[in-house]
């Protein structure tokens, strides 16, 4: 039986190996027809799930055939914040993959085994689509890394200027925020010479 099983979960990944998304889809709906398993994990304790980001067919698939939309692998991240980890710019693929997994069910503020939710990783990594797209679905952005940065102070902190302060603006818009947050942020950006952060939410402090 522990033969079987091992042979169906190679057989379930083995679909991946194709880069186009109507065979990786024949493949798994032959596999789910032979009784594979839709929850099968990998060596480090992933879905098929997040293979399939790139291609939303393919995550519609999996998640028409009951998916565990919130399973963590071993670092502790979902589907949502692994994508979210492995994104870059606005690319259509994966931002059409996180609006079916939000509409599907996948817990939003989820944290990794760091601390990170899918919030917090798209400020750090200065992906602003993703940080519009999950602050209109409530996202919430008091979470962070036990120990660490706030998310407006990793706003501040980001690498690329512009996408850091597009990220704050966004950020400062959340009826969530407290003082704590907003003086933690201006300090921050003081010392960037971004004199301009208090204007952004005066709103917040009174």
């Amino acid at each position: 039986m522990a033969t079987k099983k091992a042979k169906n979960s190679d057989a379930w990944f083995d679909a991946f190996k194709s880069m186009n998304a109507n065979t990786i889809k024949a493949s798994l709906q032959k596999a789910l027809a032979d009784g594979a398993d839709v929850n099968a994990r990998s060596a480090i304790g992933q879905t098929a799930l997040f293979h399939a980001l790139w291609y939303p067919p393919v995550v519609a698939l999996l998640l028409d055939a009951g998916i565990d939309v919130n399973a963590t692998d071993e670092e502790g991240q979902t589907a949502l914040i692994a994508i979210v980890d492995s994104a870059t710019g606005s690319n259509k693929h994966y931002l059409e993959s996180v609006k079916l997994l939000l509409r599907r069910g996948a817990a939003i503020d989820i944290q990794d085994k760091s601390g990170k939710t899918a919030l917090y990783l798209a400020v750090q990594m200065g992906l602003d689509p993703y940080v519009k797209l999950l602050l209109e679905a409530r996202a919430n952005c008091k979470l962070s890394p036990k120990g660490g940065l706030n998310i407006l102070q990793r706003a501040v902190e980001g690498h690329l200027e512009a996408s850091s302060k597009k990220a704050l603006t966004l950020l400062l818009k959340s009826p969530m925020l407290d003082r704590g947050h907003i003086a933690a942020a201006k300090a921050a950006a003081e010392k960037k010479g971004w004199s301009a952060i208090g204007k952004l939410r005066v709103s917040a402090e009174e």
